[in-house]
């Protein structure tokens, strides 16, 4: 009967933990895995798969893999390849995209693998793959970056046929890159001239040689030719063999185009040029020299220049020119004689330049000459140095010898001149340390950028060191070109010495010092403060340190801090937080201190800071660790109340720390029986005792118990007293449950046997063992029996549930005797292996049944079992009555008898053949994987080496168990990474896709993608490491060609992120830039690498490339490391995606054009300059012209006056002599024509040469544009003919107001209302104005379209571009027989057209930026255009646009008369002036003028005006003189009182002597050879008087020296004032005392020394000073204007010059207080002598009174201080000769200067 159940067991722990580590292997692999039955349904689905797809196994056990989780294009291919697997055709390394849970795509590569069952049979497909998404994205974008590149890219392979052709190629060629695919490159797409170069530039690349910039033509689509300039690189596999070719290219058809354009400059150009070789053989001849010479090119070309074309004395001559310029020796200017075809000579001026090529080697002389016969050439040099200036003058010529070394120098450094003079300045007078930017500055000012107040250490003659501050001028000769540096100092050794010791005590303390004034805004920021704050003190200095520098949360409390220390209430160790100006936060601890002045006075504070960002952030990142830490941590104060309380604290127990935070921790969250221990280990823990791992019950806000095991620390203040307890706690609670758990089942465990209670009743039958013992009688014989005997019912009842349990085990148990035969063999076994025990009762097992190779080992277990040694868990085979053999797991043990001796043995077995199927299948699936799969121990040792990993490495698993993966397998250079790898894998920390190389047996490197799974036993213990790789090695192979054929790209390549930093640099960068990839990556590129005139051009191409607008052929620098030079660079932008198509940076292939640039742009400006040339030939051969006709003109005229005069005094008839004066007013008047005309040539010439070459600098001041087109309209209305109308349709005013320049304007209107009035006889003349939006559209900007039409004959189309250049519609002069004509100059138009190129791009520049808008800096828009204006120029989109006929629009407003017509415009982008602009000019006006707004001034002299007029010339004088005797007849109510002087030292003198002038007339250049000469004069004229046989003394006959300064008198009366004039100017030069050294000074320096004086006393009634003179370029008016003039007049001047000046400074004079008003509204001067002007005032009464001027002198100037008796002084001896200076001061009484 069944009494209960007994199980019978094997320990398996080990097998199952080998078990569950395979298991848990595949399952938290970092790589992911499947496996598939053979329905294709999914059985395996690891966590990385999980966590890859998104799917969890859940969703995926049992579903079909292929048509659920797989995207349908590629659904055939993987089901073919998991149908191969079922057939046992593995594949390895195929990609597929696996479908994620959220729709997008995860590329897999993939390993599958043959699923087999214990008998061999496929079941299923176990796949491994790697995740290579990302991988894949890469590979993507190179290829994608190369296909969409904006630059030509084309390969080919070894045999010459195309495979690679981007679709730039496709778009540049037409053809697509299917046509070209497989086709031989050179053959179908090379022109055949080219072929052979081509292919040798292939076959170079194919042996490996590259080629850069290599110029070839490919034959479009169309049979078009396009240039492209190509680097070859060759193309290598992941060997390094060759395997073609490709080529980067750039389109540079245009560019070509351009140089031929150069080429046919040359040819037509309007000077004659010419070339030859080395030979000195013609190689250039252009057309103007065929026509000059009457030579054709063809006559010319391979003839020898100067043997055949030159006169023989001058060959010599010219030959050596030629040589010298063939040696590079260029030169200029060179007259010579060519012969022509017919005998003629003609004289050249040649300028010879050498002609290099691309390389720069000479290879010829090119010529450009002007003929030059009637040439008339005078050149002066001026030099001007004041030796005895206070101040140490010093120069240095170009190569920075010293050539000026003024007397001062030399008292200051205590070298002579002669000590200095060719000396090195910098090495031997400049300190060590200031050399390099002392060098800097004279290298700037060599250049033409002059620097003002840099300061340098001088060394002296006995090595002391002065400080001197220093003005750096440059040093130019005539023409303009710098020839060296003067330097203009100051001595400030002791003033710096002072400073220096004061900012070096702040500045180089070693903590952050900061200041500020009383308003808060910094005044002091040290170099400390500067680099732990990123700003340095430029960018801090005048800025509001609260508002811009500190956290808003922080700005009051800071403020407060400051505020108190203004107070006098000092601060320390404030913390504060500074914002940095990369935006990090830094923590400040403060001492803020009261900033006194000498007085005591508070004037800022100054902060002495200690940078406690470091420890604040330990602090932050100690409080962080405790608040995150995954253990309850909590603290207490010393009564025991809560003040740590943190988030697992809070998890755990579920109250928040506010809940907690002040309550009692014992008494509120212990439970009453242990409150008592608890108190004790915290009160033990405030006494200093630490207590470790001190359980506890914590009770939860539930009610519950939480198990805590308590670490309790004593916490501390900064002084180490105890503060507190904080304990550390582990909730234990689960761990207490398993334990007791355990207990309980150890100690109620039924097992290994275990039994249950029969149900129902037991019969219990009594067994009873016997000893029978014969019983005898006395006698021995036997008389019964006795049994003594022992019940055994028991005992036997037991032996029998012994034999049922064997017989009856779920578990097959056999024995075997002493003789190995079977003596027992349970049912279990008769089922498990089919034979019965009667079959096998008596055999002999081992023999029988177990299979041969297994024998030995079974047999030796049964023999140590019957020595009587145990084994347990042995596996062997058994084999069935079928012959199949089943796995048996078995525990031997000896059979004993009663003794104890053993008889047999005993085998319990459990079969384990399904559980070993399985262990073989996953150790299968390891070995048979199509993955390399290896796995190492805890030291490192090999311990799984699959077959995989095997095949590809060469080595068996026997040569690589037990070795060290790392030391042994690993290059070198992987070994630390991959170790570390492996290291965190030990420590739980798994990786995934990490690619290392591994050596093959043979010495090969493959690279393997690896994922790295901790190997775990059955207790969890990481026990080594196993890594599931892929053989990436064809992979890497293809991205190292593409990152290889990027980096050694022989273009530059470089990349940049969205954020502009550089993330791509290739080598070719690298070698053009001189910047390291380490250099460069991370930095951003336009900040860090671009010069800043390019940053905002190549900012915007990066931001189009980013957005997906790309950008070819972009032209920019890249700057060099050495600064010394830029890189120029011809790019194309590309934009750069990620695997989704998202742009993620730019990658920018470009060219290195810097070397084809500079030959090009040498040849360039070869060219330029021969167009130049040539360009000026005609404008010279037309102003010689000029000069000739208007010199011919007034010759003639004055030869035909004379003999006028001639004549009638000839005849002496009364009629003669009355049409005399008529005739001679009609000459001169025509005389007086010519010179106007010519000097309006000039003029027109000299504002035409301004423009040209950007000297011109516009202004951008408000102006009404329809108040401008009026005032046009007036000032040219009168030159219209007769039957001419003029109309305006333009603005009404103040409806359009813009910023502009208003001469500019107006010039241009003038201009081309001059041209319309030359030629519409009849019709109408309109000037237009109109605005639009601004092209591109901007905010406060309009596109302002301004004009002039006429109903004249027209301009037909062929001749527009034509009227544009000068002189092709002038007259040479004013027609004498004709009547009233137009003059024009032949330059109006060509002047109207640059104005129109300056207005048109300043409103392109600046209307670039948005942020530009604010205002316009016209400076800015010329800067860097200068040297570039002349081809600007040709290239303006800006010019005139002429439109004839007049359109139907202008026709219907014009209607009648005239011709067809002409429309001139021009569009220009201008700012529109805003109330501010406007505002703001008429504050201005205001402040200036004193006066209203509405108040108008009119010119309205009187009085008597007193002037000084200072010119060398006595014609200049007089003509001067005439023009205010002009000025008194057009005003009667006025005299002039003129003052004639010299020279500017004479003038000086003159004021200096008391005598006082309302204006001045100022030349510039005076002559000290002319005083010279009146000196001689007056000193001959002296020596005759006195051999004179005459009555009286020298002086008596006006002879000597005057006694007093003689002056005329100018009124009204027109016939009186000449006679007087006439009368004064005969003797003029007696009436001037003339010194020597007069004549030396230049007329702006006088001018300054008059108006320092001035300033010197005190005076704001200096007189008005105009530069009359004939020098009126640019820097010259700019030099007139530093130095206080008030206006330049240019020889020859008109009273209307004169005037309108005057009304225009009337307001700068009012506002300087040069004039003064009264009450009835006249502008005066302040000595009531003259008046100038009057403003209408509201009374009539005022207004009808007249001035009334003073009689009195003006009041002259004064020693009145130190200071103005000095300037004085210097008036009295400016220029004055040695010892004359002194007997000048000897005479000089500062105190009664004005009776003297």
């Amino acid at each position: 009967h069944v009494m209960g159940v007994v199980g019978i067991g094997q320990d398996i722990t080990g097998r199952l933990a080998q078990e569950q580590e395979y298991s848990r292997l595949i399952d938290t692999a970092n790589a992911p895995i499947f496996g598939v039955d053979s329905s294709g349904n999914v059985t395996i689905w690891n966590k990385c798969a999980a966590n890859i797809s998104g799917y969890p196994s859940t969703d995926t056990l049992g579903h079909n893999l292929v048509n659920e989780f797989i995207m349908e294009d590629f659904r055939e291919s993987v089901q073919d390849v998991l149908d191969k697997a079922l057939r046992g055709q593995e594949t390895a390394n195929f990609q597929l995209p696996l479908v994620t849970s959220n729709g997008t795509r995860v590329e897999i590569l993939l390993n599958a693998t043959t699923r087999k069952d214990v008998d061999g049979r496929i079941i299923g497909v176990v796949g491994i793959g790697q995740n290579i998404t990302a991988r894949i994205a890469q590979e993507q974008e190179y290829s994608r970056l190369i296909d969409t590149a904006n630059a030509p890219i084309f390969g080919v392979d070894i045999d010459g046929n195309v495979n690679v052709w981007n679709k730039n190629a496709s778009a540049v060629v037409g053809f697509t890159a299917e046509e070209t695919f497989g086709r031989p490159f050179v053959q179908d797409f090379i022109t055949d001239d080219f072929s052979a170069s081509v292919q040798d530039v292939l076959d170079k690349a194919l042996r490996g040689e590259e080629t850069a910039n290599f110029q070839l033509p490919l034959m479009t689509k169309g049979r078009s030719r396009v240039e492209i300039l190509l680097n070859a690189t060759s193309r290598k596999d992941a060997e390094g063999r060759v395997i073609g070719v490709v080529g980067i290219g750039q389109d540079i058809t245009a560019r070509i185009a351009q140089e031929q354009e150069y080429s046919r400059l040359i040819d037509t150009a309007n000077a004659p040029i010419f070339g030859v070789n080395r030979d000195g053989l013609v190689t250039v001849w252009n057309k103007c020299a065929a026509n000059i010479s009457g030579y054709s090119s063809e006559d010319t070309m391979g003839q020898h220049l100067v043997n055949e074309f030159i006169t023989e004395d001058f060959r010599s001559s010219v030959q050596e020119v030629l040589s010298k310029a063939l040696r590079g020796e260029e030169d200029s200017n060179f007259a010579f004689p060519l012969v022509t075809k017919d005998g003629r000579r003609l004289e050249i001026l040649l300028n010879a330049t050498s002609r290099r090529d691309v390389e720069g080697h000479i290879i010829g002389v090119v010529g450009i000459g002007q003929d030059i016969t009637a040439r008339i050439a005078q050149e002066e040099e001026y030099s001007r140095l004041i030796d005895t200036a206070n101040a140490p003058i010093f120069g240095v010529d170009v190569d920075g010898k010293v050539n000026v070394w003024n007397q001062h120098a030399s008292d200051v450094v205590g070298f002579t001149a002669e000590q200095t003079f060719g000396r090195p300045f910098v090495r031997e007078f400049i300190t060590e340390d200031f050399r390099a930017s002392v060098q800097d500055v004279l290298d700037k000012a060599l250049r033409g950028e002059e620097t003002a107040n840099f300061q340098l250490p001088l060394v002296t003659a006995h090595g002391t060191r002065v400080e001197i501050l220093l003005n750096a001028t440059s040093r130019k000769d005539a023409e303009g070109r710098v020839i060296g540096v003067v330097g203009i100092g100051q001595d400030i050794t002791a003033r710096i010495a002072q400073e220096q010791e004061y900012s070096r005590l702040i500045d180089t303390a070693n903590a952050p010092i900061f200041g500020v004034d009383r308003d808060g805004l910094v005044t002091v920021w040290n170099k400390c403060a500067a680099n732990i704050s990123g700003y340095s003190s430029d960018d801090t200095m005048g800025h509001h340190l609260v508002n811009e520098f500190i956290t808003e949360d922080f700005r009051q409390s800071v403020q407060e801090v400051l505020d108190k220390a203004l107070r006098g209430e000092e601060d320390s160790n404030f913390a504060f937080p500074l914002v940095t100006k990369n935006g990090h936060r830094l923590e400040i601890l403060l001492n803020a201190t009261s900033r006194r002045d000498v007085d005591g006075h508070i004037i800022g504070v100054v902060g002495i800071r200690q940078d406690i960002t470091a420890r604040i952030a330990q602090e932050q990142e100690y409080a962080r660790v405790i608040e995150t830490a995954n253990a309850p941590i909590f603290g207490v104060d010393l009564d025991g109340k809560v003040t740590v309380w943190n988030k697992c604290a809070a998890d755990v127990t579920s109250f928040t720390s506010a809940e907690v935070m002040g309550q009692h921790l014992v008494q509120q969250f212990i439970s009453e029986d242990f409150r008592a221990s608890v108190q004790e280990v915290l009160d033990l823990a405030l006494k200093g005792e630490v207590t470790a791992n001190f359980e506890f019950p914590i009770i939860t806000k539930t009610g519950a118990k939480i198990q805590i095991l308590l670490n309790a620390t004593p916490r501390r203040d900064e002084y180490g007293h105890v503060m507190g307890v904080v304990g550390i706690g582990q909730d234990i609670t689960g761990r207490l449950a398993q334990e007791q758990e355990y207990s309980r089942l150890i100690d109620t465990a039924n097992a290994p046997i275990f039994g249950v209670d029969q149900v129902g009743k037991v019969t219990v039958c009594l067994e009873i063992l016997l000893n029978a013992t014969s019983r005898r009688d006395v006698d021995g014989h036997i008389i019964g029996v006795v049994g003594i005997g022992q019940d055994i019912t028991a005992r036997i009842a037991q032996e029998q549930e012994y034999a049922r349990v064997i017989e009856t085990a779920n578990a097959p148990i056999f024995g075997v005797d002493l003789d190995g035969k079977v003596t027992v063999w349970n049912k279990c076994a008769a089922d498990v292996t089919s034979f019965s025990s009667g079959e096998v009762m008596g055999q002999h097992l081992v023999q029988q049944f177990i299979s041969k190779e297994y024998r030995k080992s079974v047999q030796e277990v049964l023999d140590l079992a019957l020595k009587g040694e145990e084994t347990a868990n042995f596996e062997f085979p058994i084999i069935t009555k079928t012959g199949a053999k089943i796995q048996i797991l078995l525990n031997a043990t000896p059979r004993r008898d009663e003794f104890g001796h053993v008889m047999g043995v005993v085998g319990i077995g459990q079969d384990i053949t399904g559980r070993l199927a399985q262990e073989q299948e996953y150790s299968r699936l390891i070995d048979t994987a199509n993955a390399p799969i290896f796995g190492v121990d805890q030291v490192g040792k090999v311990t799984v080496w699959n077959k995989c990993a095997a095949n590809i490495s060469g080595y068996s698993s026997e040569e690589t168990m037990g070795h060290h993966l790392v030391n042994e397998f690993i290059t070198e250079d992987f070994r630390s990474s991959v170790q570390e790898v492996l290291d965190k894998a030990l420590r739980g920390e798994e990786d995934s896709n990490f690619a290392f190389p591994l050596i093959t047996k043979e010495g090969r490197r493959l690279e393997i993608l690896l994922n790295a799974t901790s190997r775990r036993d059955v207790d969890g213990h990481i026990i080594g490491v196993v890594g599931i790789g892929q053989n990436i090695t064809a992979r890497i192979a293809q991205e190292q060609e593409y990152s290889r054929l990027i980096d050694t790209a022989n273009a530059p390549i470089f990349g940049v992120d969205i954020n502009g930093h550089v993330n791509v640099w290739n080598k070719c960068a690298q070698a053009l830039t001189g910047y390291q990839v380490k250099d460069v990556l991370g930095q951003n590129l336009v900040e860090k690498f671009v010069t800043s005139d390019y940053k905002y051009s190549v900012q915007t191409v990066l931001e189009n490339a980013v957005q997906g607008n790309e950008t070819a052929n972009f032209e920019f620098p890249l700057i060099h490391k050495d600064g010394t030079h830029g890189v120029q660079i011809l790019l194309n932008a590309t934009c750069r995606r990620d695997h989704e198509g998202r742009p993620v940076g730019m990658v920018g292939i470009g060219q290195d054009i810097t070397d084809a640039q500079r030959s090009k742009e040498a040849e360039m400006r070869q060219r330029e300059a021969e167009a130049a040339t040539a360009a000026q030939a005609t404008i010279s051969a037309h102003v010689y012209h000029e000069i000739r006709n208007v010199v011919g003109s007034v010759l003639a005229l004055a030869e035909r006056a004379s003999e006028a005069v001639d004549l009638a005094l000839e005849e002496s008839s009364g009629e003669s002599i009355k049409k005399l004066p008529a005739e001679v007013r009609f000459l001169t008047e025509h005389q007086r024509l010519v010179c106007a005309h010519a000097v309006n040539t000039l003029n027109d010439m000299l504002d035409v040469s301004r423009m040209e070459n950007g000297t011109y600098k516009p202004s951008a001041v408000v102006i009404d544009l329809g108040a401008l087109c009026h005032q046009a309209a007036k000032l040219q209305g009168p030159r219209l003919k007769n039957d001419v109308q003029l109309h305006l349709d333009c603005p009404s005013e103040a409806e359009l107001v813009v910023l502009s320049d208003p001469a500019l304007l107006l010039q241009y209107l003038t201009n081309l209302l001059s041209n319309a009035a030359k030629f519409t006889d009849s019709g109408h003349v309109m000037v237009t104005c109109h605005s639009t939006e601004s092209t591109p559209p901007l905010d406060g900007w309009v596109e302002v379209v301004i004009g002039v039409a006429d109903t004249g004959p027209g301009i037909k189309p062929a001749e527009q571009e034509r009227v544009l250049q000068a002189f092709t519609t002038g007259n040479a002069v004013p027609c004498e027989d004709i009547g009233k004509t137009v003059r024009s100059t032949g330059i109006g138009l060509r002047l109207a057209n640059l104005i129109a190129q300056i207005l048109g791009d300043a409103g392109t520049e600046n209307g670039k930026d948005k942020d530009d808008m604010e205002s316009w800096d016209p400076l800015d828009t010329m800067k860097g255009r200068n040297k570039k204006r002349q081809a600007h120029i040709k290239e303006s989109k800006h010019s005139i646009q002429i439109t004839s006929p007049l359109p139907d629009r202008l026709t219907a407003q014009m209607p009648g008369g005239g011709g067809p017509g002409t429309y001139l415009t021009i569009k220009a982008n201008m700012q529109v002036a805003t109330k501010e602009h406007i505002q703001n000019t008429e504050s201005e006006s205001m402040d200036s003028s004193k006066l209203g707004p509405e108040c108008r001034v009119d010119l309205e002299p009187s009085g008597l005006l007193r002037v000084l007029v200072t010119d060398d010339q006595r014609t200049m004088r007089q003509m001067v003189s005439m023009l205010f005797q002009k000025f008194c007849q057009d005003y009667p109510a006025m005299k002039v009182e003129i003052t004639t002087a010299l020279s500017g030292e004479e003038a000086c003198r003159l004021v200096a002597q008391g005598h006082t002038f309302h204006i001045i007339t100022m030349d510039e250049t005076l002559s000290a050879g002319y005083c010279k000469s009146v000196k001689e004069t007056q000193a001959t004229a002296r020596r005759e008087a006195e051999t004179l046989d005459t009555v009286g003394s020298v002086e008596e006959l006006g002879m000597g020296p005057p006694p007093c300064v003689v002056k005329l008198l100018v009124d009204s009366n027109r016939l009186q004032t000449t006679k007087r004039r006439t009368d004064f100017f005969r003797d003029e030069i007696n009436n001037h005392e003339v010194l020597d050294g007069d004549g030396t000074m230049d007329g702006h320096k006088a001018m300054k020394l008059i108006l320092d004086a001035y300033k010197a006393a005190g005076r704001t009634d200096a007189p008005i000073i105009f530069n009359l003179t004939g020098n009126v370029m640019e820097m010259d008016r700019e030099r007139y204007s530093n130095n206080g003039s008030s206006g330049v007049l240019a020889k020859p001047t008109k009273l209307a010059d004169m005037t309108e000046m005057l009304q225009s400074q009337l307001q700068n004079f009012l506002a300087k207080g040069v004039l003064e008003t009264d009450e009835s509204g006249y502008l005066a001067t302040p000595d009531r002598n003259f008046a100038f002007a009057r403003f209408e005032v509201s009374d009539p009464e005022l207004m009808a009174q007249k001035f009334e001027p003073s009689s009195g002198p003006g009041r002259p100037l004064t020693a009145n201080s130190p200071e103005a008796a000095g300037a004085i002084a210097a008036l009295m001896t400016a220029g004055a000769a040695d010892g004359e200076e002194a007997e000048i001061s000897r005479g000089f009484d500062s105190e009664h200067m004005s009776e003297k």
